[in-house]
């Protein structure tokens, strides 16, 4: 696993003119060595590698991550990297300027070994991480798996007179049953008019269902560190016309991104597959988020399938990503269905199994 990723990153030194490169982020470090403590820095050369840690991490890291040299943490944090940055000969070290304290920076600085001299960088692992590899997409695969069922199982909860508090708590402890290592975010259950507000989180809320209630539901099991995400909107009884209109506009934008969206496509415009789709229907000022993200071990990764995404952004294949279009309506409510795909360059593979179809919930409670 991991020396399929350092080749990845080691071919972006050789193209960044480095020997080094300094790994401050957690979730990067993990992604390149599999280390899962709290405290561990990489020190990344052509041709080894380093980590740094302390007292409570040595035995793990001979676990962990057995190809790396462990550097011992005695001290400092900063006085350890410069050790490890004069075991590994380093004279030209990238490092992660978005992930690095001026403050840690200057000490790194003032310890490292004369000669060196550091270029800061960004999103450099970030972006290689958006191409995930076949373990990572059977993790992510077994994620939406423990989601689907867990979201089967929840439904039967979801009657009038129960609190959006207790569906969040409930669906909880039905991904940890199920073997999650608990929710990939708060959990989001909105019932009503609260729909409306697309992130909406309550204090918790003491809203109860009632019939004819809108239940929009954003969640996602976490395995192995990766993370599942799904969203499905629901109506308490028989949907009426309104309903079913908005329903059916943002069931199409995400039925049209799905069957159109390829590799290679800029991000921009797989955004604007849906964009275009729901404001043909009249609710384009209503689609107020970002089509979609990136997902792996952060819920928010690389790509961005945004109107905000930079103009050469594009879906590179094998990418994990959401299609989340809604429509949120002040005082009505809102609606948004949300898959996650892994992107081919011949179209996408659908990894989210649960229903979607506009009376689902009602087909469902029948049997």
């Amino acid at each position: 696993m991991s020396q399929n990723r350092l080749a990845r990153l080691r071919n972006q030194m050789h193209d960044l003119n480095v020997d080094t490169f300094l790994v401050t982020n957690a979730t990067n470090v993990r992604y390149l060595s599999g280390f899962t403590g709290s405290n561990g820095t990489l020190v990344i050369t052509h041709d080894t590698q380093f980590i740094v840690t302390d007292f409570r991490y040595y035995e793990q890291v001979a676990h962990e991550v057995p190809d790396f040299r462990l550097v011992r943490q005695t001290a400092s944090l900063p006085a350890a990297i410069a050790e490890a940055l004069q075991h590994a000969g380093s004279r030209r070290v990238a490092f992660e300027a978005d992930a690095l304290t001026i403050a840690l920076f200057e000490e790194i600085q003032h310890h490292a070994p004369d000669g060196i001299t550091f270029e800061p960088t960004r999103e450099i692992i970030i972006r290689l991480r958006s191409v995930k590899d076949t373990q990572e997409i059977e993790t992510l695969r077994r994620a939406q798996r423990i989601t689907d069922e867990a979201f089967d199982r929840w439904l039967t909860l979801v009657q009038p007179g129960i609190t959006e508090a207790e569906l969040t708590w409930k669906l909880e402890v039905i991904l940890r049953e199920l073997g999650a290592q608990g929710p990939s975010f708060d959990i989001i259950v909105a019932v009503g008019d609260h729909s409306a507000m697309p992130h909406y989180h309550p204090v918790p809320g003491d809203r109860a269902v009632r019939p004819n209630d809108i239940v929009l539901v954003d969640f996602g099991a976490l395995v192995d560190g990766y993370h599942a995400d799904m969203t499905r909107t629901l109506y308490v009884g028989e949907p009426d016309e309104r309903f079913r209109e908005v329903y059916a506009a943002v069931l199409d934008a995400l039925h049209h991104t799905e069957t159109t969206l390829r590799a290679g496509m800029r991000a921009r415009e797989a955004d604007a597959l849906a964009r275009e789709r729901l404001t043909e229907r009249g609710f384009g000022d209503a689609f107020g988020h970002s089509l979609g993200h990136g997902v792996g071990l952060e819920i928010h990764e690389f790509p961005r399938l945004s109107p905000r995404a930079a103009e050469d952004e594009i879906v590179p294949a094998n990418s994990v990503v959401t299609i989340e279009p809604g429509v949120y309506l002040p005082g009505w409510g809102g609606v948004r269905i949300e898959d996650m795909v892994v992107v081919h360059e011949d179209g996408v593979d659908i990894l989210t199994r649960s229903p979607k179809a506009v009376d689902f919930w009602k087909i469902h409670a029948a049997h």
